[in-house]
C-alpha cells in the first residue's frame, strides 16, 4: 500500500519502555528501536488512564531519584538488552557523557568480560594499534576530553584485543560548537557537519557492499546478457578511486569557506542525489504494488522519508553506477578526464525534490545545465522540476513505473540495427529521452575515448 511510505525493513520507530512492549507488536523487530531505559512519559499517561492498578504497576519503571539512577531497580530486561546490544553492535555515543554510574558500569563490565573471554580462548595479548577497530565511538566537543568516554573507548578496544594508549583514541570524534557572537569564522566541523559526514561515509560503505554483492546480478538483468568480469572490475576500481579522493579531500578541511562548499558538494552526492534516486525507485515500486498512484503518490511526494539502501541492495549498486556514469560522462564532455574522481566546482548535486546534478560546460559558459531524474506518471507531462539555483537549461530524464531500477535496452524496430542508430549500433536518444541501461553502463566502465563518441545531446 502507498499509505505511510513504501515497505522497508525499518518502516517505523518503536518505543520500548518495558519487557512486554518489546514483543507487544508484530513488527517490533522490523522497526528502529528507541529504548526508554529510565521510563516513558507516554506509558505513564496510558497507565494513569487505565486506573490505579496499572499506574502502580508501571511506577517502578520510572526514575525519580538519584538513588534510582545508581541501580537498575526492577528493569533487568533493559540491562540485559543493553548488554546484548553492546556484545553484538557498534555503539555511537552522541550527546551523552556516559557518566551515568549504572550505565557506565554496565558498559565497562560487558567490554571487560569480552576481553577476559578473548584471553581465555587463546587469542593473544592486546596489540598496540590506534583503536579504530573498537566497537564504540564517542562524539565530544573540541578542546575537552570526556574522561568517562575515553574509559569506555579504551575498554572497547581491549575487548577486541587492542591497547590504544591513555591520552587519545581514533574513535573519539571531535566537533566544534556553533560560533558565538563576535567570532570571525566557524571552525570545522560542527556537530551537524560531523553527523552528515558520518552518514556519507556509512552510505558509501553500504554502496561498496552492494556493489560487491549485487552489481553482477543487476547489470546482467538490465543488459540482457552476462556482464563481463572485466567491466565489473573496472567499475569497482573507479568507485574505490572516488571514495579515496573524498577521504583525501576531508583531511584538508578547516573553516575556510571554500572547504565548506566542497563539503556540501561531496555529501550532496549521498544525502541528496543517492537518497533522492532511491526515493524515486521506491515510489515507482510502491505505485506498481498499489495498481494506481493517484492522490496517495502525491502525498508521499510531499512527506519527507528516507528509503534505506540495505532494503534494495540492487538499487544501491545501480545508483553507484549512475553516479559514476554521470561523473565520467560530464568530465569527458569538458575534456577534463584526468582528475574526474576529485570534487570540482563545476559539478555539484542539485537541491530539490528530485535527484539532480548541476554542471557547467567550460569557463566561458559558467551558467550550469541542470539534469534531473524523476518518476513521471504515464500520460502526464508534469511541471518542470523545482531545483534551487540559476541554470542555463533544464534537462529531465523521466523514469516509468516499469523502469525500476533503469530502462532496459530498446529493441530495434526491425531486423538488424535501427535506422537512426548512433555509434556502436545504439539508438541516439533525443534531448528528453533517458539513456538506456546499456549507455549508462558504458559511461560507467568504458575508456574515456569511447564514452565521448556520441550521445552528447543527452547532456547539453
Amino acid at each position: 500500500a502507498l499509505k505511510g511510505s513504501p515497505p522497508a525493513t525499518f518502516d517505523a520507530f518503536c518505543r520500548i519502555a518495558s519487557a512486554t512492549q518489546f514483543f507487544g507488536r508484530g513488527d517490533d523487530r522490523r522497526a528502529a528501536h528507541l529504548l526508554k531505559i529510565h521510563g516513558c512519559a507516554e506509558s505513564y499517561r496510558w497507565a494513569r488512564k487505565r486506573g490505579k492498578d496499572s499506574l502502580h504497576a508501571y511506577l517502578p519503571a520510572l526514575v525519580f531519584t538519584f538513588r534510582e539512577i545508581q541501580n537498575w531497580r526492577e528493569d533487568s530486561w533493559s540491562r540485559d538488552l543493553v548488554s546484548t546490544l553492546l556484545r553484538t553492535r557498534t555503539i555511537v555515543f552522541c550527546g551523552y557523557s556516559t557518566a551515568d554510574p549504572v550505565l557506565h558500569d554496565t558498559i565497562r563490565t560487558v567490554y571487560e568480560e569480552m576481553a577476559r573471554r578473548r584471553g581465555k580462548n587463546g587469542k593473544g595479548t592486546p596489540k598496540e594499534k590506534d583503536g579504530s577497530e573498537a566497537p564504540a565511538f564517542f562524539l565530544g566537543g573540541e578542546g575537552k576530553t570526556e574522561f568517562h568516554g575515553m574509559e569506555i573507548l579504551r575498554a572497547a578496544s581491549r575487548a577486541v584485543g587492542l591497547d590504544p594508549g591513555l591520552t587519545d583514541h581514533s574513535n573519539y570524534l571531535r566537533f566544534h560548537f556553533v560560533k558565538k557572537a563576535g567570532e570571525v569564522s566557524q571552525p570545522f566541523p560542527t556537530l551537524d557537519e560531523m553527523m552528515r559526514w558520518l552518514f556519507h561515509l556509512t552510505f558509501r560503505r553500504r554502496q561498496r557492499q552492494a556493489v560487491d554483492s549485487d552489481l553482477g546480478r543487476v547489470v546482467t538483468l538490465l543488459l540482457g546478457h552476462p556482464c563481463p568480469e572485466a567491466e565489473q572490475r573496472a567499475v569497482k576500481d573507479d568507485l574505490e578511486k572516488l571514495f579515496r579522493a573524498e577521504k583525501t579531500a576531508a583531511l584538508r578541511w578547516n573553516e575556510e569557506p571554500s572547504h565548506r562548499f566542497q563539503f556540501e558538494r561531496i555529501v550532496g552526492w549521498t544525502e541528496r542525489f543517492q537518497v533522492g534516486l532511491m526515493r524515486e525507485l521506491a515510489l515507482a515500486d510502491a505505485s506498481l504494488r498499489s495498481a494506481g498512484p493517484g492522490i496517495e503518490l502525491m502525498g508521499l511526494r510531499r512527506s519527507r522519508w528516507y528509503y534505506p539502501a540495505l532494503d534494495h541492495t540492487d538499487w544501491a549498486a545501480w545508483g553507484a553506477v549512475v553516479e559514476l556514469a554521470l561523473r565520467r560522462r560530464i568530465s569527458a564532455l569538458r575534456q577534463q578526464t584526468r582528475g574526474w574522481m576529485y570534487d570540482q566546482p563545476w559539478l555539484t548535486p542539485g537541491a530539490g525534490e528530485h535527484p539532480s546534478v548541476l554542471y557547467a560546460l567550460d569557463k566561458l559558459q559558467p551558467t550550469p545545465f541542470c539534469l534531473t531524474i524523476r518518476l513521471r506518471p504515464p500520460g502526464r507531462r508534469g511541471r518542470s522540476p523545482a531545483v534551487r539555483g540559476a541554470r542555463r537549461h533544464q534537462l529531465t530524464w523521466d523514469l516509468g513505473y516499469a523502469d525500476v531500477p533503469w530502462p532496459r535496452r530498446k529493441a530495434p524496430s526491425g531486423p538488424g540495427e535501427s535506422p537512426d542508430a548512433g555509434p556502436r549500433g545504439k539508438k541516439a536518444p533525443g534531448p528528453a529521452e533517458i539513456p538506456d541501461a546499456v549507455t549508462i553502463w558504458e559511461w560507467a566502465h568504458a575508456p574515456f575515448n569511447r564514452i565521448g563518441e556520441g550521445s552528447l545531446e543527452t547532456l547539453i
